[in-house]
């Protein structure tokens, strides 16, 4: 089977292996990673249970949700007291739920890869210890801690955080996959090209679609964006950083490399201003042209700029401009739908 084509195995953990390949690797908390050190973020990481209702009250935002991993003061949000001998005196016995007072209204990844299943006796045989005594310790079933390996960022160091952001079991590895693969049979699978979704007789390859979108039902006859439904629903962007990880841009390189004292990054990735935003819409009527915003937050994401579609997918003129083009851009004269020249 050529690259591009959908996994050959549809049951099992198929599906599973081809969201975690594609997207594992880009999932985490979005708040800043100095934040913890501020009285409101000790509040919240004093008493993580109450931070789901917080966010979905809308008394703080997901911005405000302050980043426990990898900071040295953080170790509250999981552990009501110093681990010891005695045990790890964690806040939650259940690590999925524990995972969760941040993780589900923060960075939702639920899609990922499944949790709460027993793996079969074959893939527990080709699992490392590591992997193993992780299933274990989760009664039998996978779990957060299967491919995390929290005490990493408890122990680790500069160089480690570098190498193992996510603090893979295991890791560091050389690609995405090479995670997937401690469990799953390597030869089994081959890696999937979410954009690759129309085959050459022309027929969308449906199971493609599902990477992105969490029911295909209503997706031919949608006309709007509104209209349209995906596995995330608190940030496209995590949609797409997963794979591509260099963000923001454009104008102002990327986030991860060293800026000189008071110099910022251009993020794009916000909510427009008025003045901007008319502008956009605007445009957008005078060019016959779709740029959304993410619905959920009206910020500019991923797809506003480039139509993740290939060619023959979207049927709506508008929308399916950049479609299968190079850079998958919109329009060639990007910058001026937003900016005034």
């Amino acid at each position: 089977m050529r690259e591009g084509h959908h996994n050959r195995r549809r049951g099992g953990y198929g599906y599973g292996i081809i969201l975690v390949s594609l997207l594992l690797w880009g999932v985490g908390l979005q708040a800043g990673e100095n934040d913890v050190k501020n009285n409101q973020a000790q509040a919240l990481l004093a008493h993580p249970e109450r931070i789901t209702a917080l966010v979905t009250t809308g008394k703080i935002s997901r911005e405000q949700v302050p980043n426990p991993h990898w900071q040295a003061q953080a170790c509250v949000a999981c552990h009501s007291q110093s681990p010891d001998k005695r045990g790890l005196h964690l806040r939650n016995r259940d690590v999925d739920a524990l995972c969760n007072n941040c993780h589900t209204k923060v960075s939702f990844h639920e899609y990922i890869h499944p949790t709460g299943i027993r793996p079969g006796r074959k893939m527990l045989k080709q699992m490392s210890p590591g992997f193993r005594n992780a299933v274990k310790r989760a009664k039998g079933k996978l779990s957060c801690i299967t491919c995390h390996d929290l005490p990493k960022q408890c122990v680790g160091g500069k160089i480690e955080r570098e190498l193992d952001p996510k603090f893979f079991r295991g890791g560091p590895y050389n690609s995405r996959s090479s995670l997937c693969y401690q469990c799953h049979d390597a030869k089994a699978y081959v890696r999937l090209n979410p954009h690759d979704q129309v085959d050459k007789q022309g027929h969308i390859r449906t199971a493609v679609c599902g990477v992105c979108h969490r029911t295909l039902k209503g997706l031919e006859q949608a006309t709007r964006f509104e209209q349209v439904d995906f596995n995330v629903t608190q940030d496209l962007a995590t949609m797409c950083t997963g794979c591509h990880l260099y963000k923001p841009h454009p104008g102002g390189g990327f986030s991860f490399l060293p800026h000189k004292k008071n110099e910022q990054s251009s993020n794009h990735l916000v909510k427009p201003p008025p003045g901007i935003l008319q502008h956009l819409l605007h445009q957008q009527q005078v060019n016959n042209l779709v740029m959304p915003l993410d619905p959920t937050t009206g910020k500019i994401f991923c797809g506003t700029c480039h139509n993740p579609h290939a060619k023959g997918v979207i049927r709506n003129v508008a929308a399916a401009k950049g479609a299968g083009t190079k850079k998958r851009l919109r329009t060639v004269e990007l910058c001026e739908q937003c900016h005034d020249k």
